[in-house]
């Protein structure tokens, strides 16, 4: 009977280590943890990964990164991705990844090689941050370690703001902030003046040009749509004859 009991046993334990994870699991990565899951299965080097995207980005920005498989084992692949310092989101269309403890995990499996898209957003100040990762493949506990990433975080550069101005001369905060596709940028311009409004990228390169021409002193309103352009941190400037005010806003997509 005991016997029976332990065999029982056994069984329960062997089957919640199969496949208690095939819906995800956090707290796996380098960030957490440098022993179990990734280090402790080395028979199964065949599984791994790679995790691709920029090496710099600037404070506050939203880019997309990816993460890539291979592995000869049989099952879908199973994934934990987490940042030292900045915030993950799922990639726009993947439908593989979902956020799970503020780390992104597999959702019933991963039936692609990749690369599968997410969402990285750097932390608010400069300096560095890291990206981890561990992998499998068919969820028996065989992760590996993915060789982490590291990211070179940078101030905002490009774009300097004329704070002296005429009274009634105003550059509103677009809405929404951050947005996706489309946003409403609001001004105001207390004379008749030629007015210049322009999307500039990080890098301080004009990408759009929203108003060039002459107007009459009131209120108003435009719609900048998105559509064509990445992910990030942009800066929106207004020009009022020798007068400026810029603005950053946040496009998510």
């Amino acid at each position: 009977m005991k016997k029976i009991f332990f065999i029982l046993f056994l069984l329960i334990v062997l089957s919640g280590i199969i496949y208690s994870f095939s819906n995800g699991i956090a707290g796996r990565t380098l960030k957490n943890t440098t022993a179990g899951c990734g280090s402790c299965h080395s028979f199964n080097t065949s599984t791994t990964g790679v995790l691709t995207g920029p090496d710099t980005v600037v404070v506050g920005q939203t880019v997309e990164y990816a993460i890539s498989f291979s592995g000869i084992n049989t099952g879908l692949y199973g994934v934990d991705i987490s940042a030292k310092l900045g915030s993950l989101s799922p990639g726009a269309g993947s439908g593989y990844l979902k956020l799970l403890d503020g780390e992104l995990v597999q959702i019933n499996g991963i039936q692609s090689t990749g690369p599968i898209p997410f969402n990285y957003t750097a932390p608010a100040n400069p300096g560095s941050d890291t990206l981890y990762a561990v992998v499998d493949k068919g969820y028996p506990g065989r992760w590996n370690w993915v060789p982490s990433k590291g990211i070179v975080i940078k101030p905002s550069v490009g774009i300097k703001e004329n704070n002296s101005y005429p009274n009634g001369f105003y550059l509103n905060q677009n809405y929404p902030n951050p947005f996706n596709c489309q946003t409403k940028i609001t001004y105001s311009i207390p004379f008749t003046s030629m007015v210049t409004l322009n999307v500039y990228n990080i890098a301080g390169i004009i990408v759009d040009r929203l108003v060039s021409e002459e107007k009459k002193a009131g209120d108003y309103e435009i719609l900048w749509d998105s559509k064509n352009f990445a992910s990030g941190l942009y800066f929106y400037k207004i020009f009022l004859n020798d007068f400026s005010i810029t603005r950053k806003m946040v496009l998510i997509k």
